[in-house]
């Protein structure tokens, strides 16, 4: 690896100080940032890149002081900017104590009061409807208990606020159509058959309640499914067999919201004896169904409602 020249030393050393002037006064700080990333990103620094990658912590942490600054006096700010540098500022921070562990307590407890603010920056985006950077800002905060950086720290790694985040980073990973990212921290997936075979009719009601061979199908589908996904419980929560039934009139025998669950809980336990089964009451799941839902003859199923406020 080539060493720097005389001249890249001596330029170096003049960005390095100009650098730690826009530091002093606050003013630059994205100009700074360019300039110390452009020196990490050069290979033939990288017997600096202990101090340079420092140097851009100091940056990123100054950057963030004066925003936090402009909000707390009431003045303009880029609300996004000072969020996304608080982002840059964890991973700078990070990514220092992979290189250098000499000072992980004191950057630790530095770092540890802004870790809130990165889950609200997942939650600022989950808002807006950007689905990458809400995961990357939930999986940060989420990767906190998991980092050397913070190995002193004792941090849980399931406590409820934990368990709320991942659930979060669930809802951004499924907008993105991602399943690795939605099944990073443990959340598991709970299969829906959303609409049922042969759809509905008019008046919301699905078609299989009286037509034999949409219900027929039905329950070989759910067969399938049970046979596609068993062992797989480490992922596969459970089978949530009718998504929110409506029957208004007599099905046809064996066909009606509960014998057709029945039906099809019986066909899935054939081929996967352990997954939960989920099955969902009549007028769309109400919960006042359940005063004429009996249960079904085997363990592990759960009884859904679903309210509406």
């Amino acid at each position: 690896m080539a060493a720097p020249t005389r001249k890249q030393l001596t330029l170096l050393k003049n960005d390095v100080v100009t650098v730690r002037k826009s530091i002093k006064t606050g003013k630059d700080l994205e100009k700074s940032e360019a300039t110390v990333r452009r020196y990490l990103a050069d290979t033939v620094y990288s017997a600096d890149s202990i101090r340079l990658q420092s140097l851009l912590c100091d940056v990123l942490k100054r950057a963030y002081e004066v925003g936090n600054e402009k909000m707390y006096l009431k003045q303009p700010t880029d609300t996004v900017c000072l969020i996304n540098t608080g982002k840059r500022m964890f991973l700078a921070y990070e990514r220092l104590d992979s290189m250098d562990a000499s000072v992980r307590k004191r950057n630790a407890a530095f770092l540890m009061p802004y870790r809130t603010n990165v889950f609200m920056g997942g939650i600022l985006f989950l808002h807006k409807g950007e689905w990458q950077e809400a995961w990357e800002y939930f999986d940060i905060y989420l990767q906190c208990p998991r980092q050397p950086l913070f190995s002193d720290m004792q941090l849980p790694k399931d406590d409820i606020t934990a368990r709320r985040v991942a659930f979060l980073s669930l809802i951004a990973a499924h907008r993105l159509d991602s399943l690795p990212l939605a099944l990073k921290y443990g959340v598991k997936v709970i299969l829906d058959l959303h609409v049922p075979p042969g759809g509905r009719d008019a008046g919301a009601e699905a078609n299989m309640f009286y037509d034999a061979a949409y219900a027929d199908h039905f329950v070989k589908l759910w067969r399938r499914i049970a046979k596609r996904f068993a062992g797989n419980s480490d992922i596969i929560y459970g089978y949530d067999l009718i998504n929110e039934p409506q029957q208004m009139r007599r099905a046809l025998e064996n066909c009606d919201y509960w014998n057709l669950q029945r039906r099809a809980a019986e066909a899935a336990r054939e081929m996967d004896p352990v997954t939960t089964i989920i099955i969902e009451s009549n007028g769309w799941d109400a919960p006042s169904a359940f005063a004429y839902l009996s249960p079904l003859a085997m363990d592990n199923v759960i009884y859904q409602a679903h309210m509406y406020i």
